[in-house]
């Protein structure tokens, strides 16, 4: 055990040290594919600024609908757009009962 976890072991000298961003979204994308949304990104297609997000408002099932199409088959999408805006947003009526959109506060 010690020739792998102790800090002079000769094995870990020639181990590339591994660096990982600090804001994970310099990552590569390709690790995105694995992870829910983030809130930031919600926020951005809430407030129309997403690059998918077609720049009008959304409601609530067009931002599943949205971030399900961005991650196929992920579990846990709809749940945690579902958390978010709960939390980061309200809904506002235009007033004449037919469309009922998320404003993030």
């Amino acid at each position: 055990m010690d020739r792998f976890f102790k800090q002079q072991s000769e094995f870990l000298e020639s181990a590339p040290e591994l660096e990982f961003p600090l804001d994970s979204r310099k990552a590569t994308p390709r690790f995105h594919n694995y992870a829910l949304p983030q809130e930031a990104d919600i926020e951005a297609m809430v407030k129309g600024s997403h690059k998918r997000s077609g720049g009008t408002k959304v409601t609530f099932d067009e931002l599943v609908s949205k971030f399900e199409t961005l991650h196929p088959g992920k579990v846990g999408v709809r749940q945690k757009i579902a958390e978010v805006a709960a939390r980061k947003c309200v809904v506002v009526d235009n007033n004449d009962g037919n469309f009922i959109w998320l404003q993030w506060k």
